[in-house]
């Protein structure tokens, strides 16, 4: 039990039999209310124990409980030498006649259904307290058979009783039936104005739908105006698929980008458009016109405005009526303070453009200047760019001719390393920064040689280990010159590597296989082929075919697989070589 209180002289005491948490504290704050003590059981046992104990003055049981339902507590109740004037309200969520015969057959005194009405429970109980049973159950119970659905039922009960427990369920049912009327007086009356509710609401949700699928029009084409504006090379290719967008996506009538003229009197140039060329016509028309200069849409700009082509004088759009065009919109193109163009579109509804779209579409025009802008400045980076690159390219093989100057023998050599290597780096499939980067290294990759004696370079003979090793230190010479020159390629480690072999034989630091950059394995082998082939004071030229033959015996060894396969590509496709 959850809660007792039995002081002397207390109030009467009941006992409420229930196993739900929820319903039994709603009962027992009711009953409280109403001055009464509470205690609860959570089962048809636990309550049969504490009536025993307690004695109250009455019971509330649910039916459906575990270890004992209702109506086996209340058969027990009525049974009971000790509690069988004790009167017990069966309240439950069960309402079928078979349940209140049951009720009847098991001794209950009243039967009240879930959800209870307060007023009604306090009534039965107050009801039943005053009218005490004075005999036993079992000596006044009779049986009467009653048919209900097609059954025979017997039910066993006291006639105190059954007028009790019938005049609790009349009681119920009429609250109920009260209550059912209110509900029905209530459900009439709002249907009464149902209709026109209905209705004015299907008008206001056809409006917001037009007005959503608008907005969604225009956020489509913002959408895809900017994808356009990401893809766009040029342009001409951005003002033309934006406004094929917003013509297409944002279903309007025309768009057209205008571009001012030189001078302030001059028309203003269309110089992109897509819809009807009816349209566009009209507007060429309206650009003869001596008036047109000072009163064209593309003043609207400066406002940002919306005009009604039916009604507008300002602008000259009158003259536009019978293309079908009920509105038009004109968005100044401007970027900072600059103003490029404008941007026009023409619908043929007389209310498009509301505020939604509006702020849509100056977005929209606001993404166009800003392309506008982008690729300006991207086609001015490109050219400062290409003459930059243009000039070092120009220092770069200023510098190569200055080495060559020096050594006579070596004409050439670095102009024609650098243009096998790009090829082999293109022939392997490298994308084109890449290869750029290769060629500009091999075109320094002998810089290094400036630290070594002149007398050394020429030397016809061979060369002894102390020269040797000077002619070695021009790979580490150019390291150091190049490193510290911001190149957006590794020519620093180009210029360093190029004399590594895969075997560890190279120098100046024996590197061997991946840790030698891909760049400098490149240049190794168009370095090796290019020496073999040209003449040396110390030796004769090999001819193309006996320095492929030395490439091939260093493939995979010394020189990279793929590197040398690209290599004899190359000069096999391109005859590289077959005049010297």
């Amino acid at each position: 039990m959850t809660k007792q209180t039995n002081p002397s002289g207390a109030p009467p005491e009941i006992l409420i039999v229930e196993d739900s948490p929820v319903e039994a504290e709603l009962l027992h704050r009711c009953l409280c209310r109403a001055g009464y003590r509470a205690t609860v059981a959570r089962n048809g046992e636990e309550g049969l124990q504490a009536a025993r104990a307690r004695r109250p003055a009455l019971i509330v049981s649910d039916i459906n409980m575990p270890l004992m339902d209702g109506y086996q507590l209340c058969h027990a109740i009525k049974y009971d030498e000790a509690l069988w004037n004790v009167p017990v309200i069966l309240l439950t969520m069960l309402s079928e006649p078979e349940n209140i015969m049951q009720a009847i057959d098991s001794g209950a005194d009243g039967y009240i259904t879930k959800p209870f009405v307060e007023a009604i429970l306090l009534e039965r109980i107050r009801a039943l307290r005053a009218t005490p049973i004075l005999r036993r159950r079992a000596e006044e119970r009779r049986s009467e058979k009653v048919e209900y659905d097609a059954r025979l039922y017997t039910i066993t009960g006291g006639t105190q009783q059954a007028l009790n427990l019938l005049l609790s369920v009349y009681e119920n049912s009429m609250s109920q039936n009260r209550d059912l009327t209110r509900i029905q007086t209530q459900v009439n009356l709002l249907n009464e104005s149902l209709d026109d509710q209905v209705r004015a609401r299907t008008a206001e949700l056809l409006l917001e739908k037009r007005e959503l699928e608008r907005v969604n029009r225009a956020l489509r084409t913002l959408s895809a105006c900017n994808m356009a504006l990401v893809r766009a090379d040029t342009e001409e290719e951005l003002f033309r698929n934006a406004c094929s967008h917003i013509v297409e996506v944002g279903e309007h009538l025309f768009a057209g980008v205008f571009f001012p003229g030189e001078e302030p009197e001059n028309f203003p140039q269309l110089v992109s458009c897509s819809g009807g060329d009816a349209i566009r016509q009209g507007l060429a028309e309206l650009q003869r016109d001596p008036e047109y200069a000072r009163r064209c849409i593309t003043l609207a700009a400066q406002n940002t405005r919306q005009v009604t082509v039916s009604n507008d004088t300002e602008y000259g759009l009158e003259k536009l009526v019978g293309l079908g065009i009920g509105a038009g919109l004109a968005l100044p193109l401007i970027n900072g303070d600059r103003l490029y163009g404008v941007l026009t579109v023409f619908s043929s509804n007389t209310e498009a453009f509301d505020a939604a779209e509006l702020k849509l579409m100056k977005e929209l025009a606001g993404d166009v200047a800003y392309g506008i802008v982008t690729l300006r400045t991207r086609a001015e980076r490109d050219c400062s760019a290409a003459e930059l690159r243009r000039v070092l390219e120009q220092t770069i093989t200023a510098i190569a001719l200055t080495l060559e100057k020096r050594d006579p023998y070596a004409a050439g050599h670095q102009q024609h390393t650098a243009r096998l290597a790009a090829a082999i780096a293109t022939e392997m499939g490298l994308p084109p920064q890449q290869v750029e980067g290769i060629r500009f290294g091999a075109l320094l990759h002998n810089i290094g040689t400036v630290a070594v004696p002149a007398e050394i370079v020429n030397r016809p003979g061979r060369l002894t280990d102390l020269q040797f090793s000077l002619v070695k230190q021009h790979t580490r010479t150019g390291f150091e010159i190049v490193k510290d020159i911001q190149f957006p390629w590794p020519v620093a480690q180009m210029v360093l590597q190029h004399h590594e072999r895969l075997d560890g034989s190279g120098y100046p630091e024996g590197l061997k296989n991946g840790q030698i950059i891909l760049e400098a394995r490149i240049l190794a082998v168009a370095d090796a082929l290019e020496a073999m082939m040209a003449y040396r004071p110390y030796r004769a030229a090999l001819g193309r075919d006996a320095a492929l033959d030395m490439l091939v015996r260093e493939r995979g060894a010394q020189l990279d697989p793929d590197v040398v396969d690209a290599c004899l590509r190359v000069v096999k496709d391109t005859d590289y070589g077959a005049a010297d």
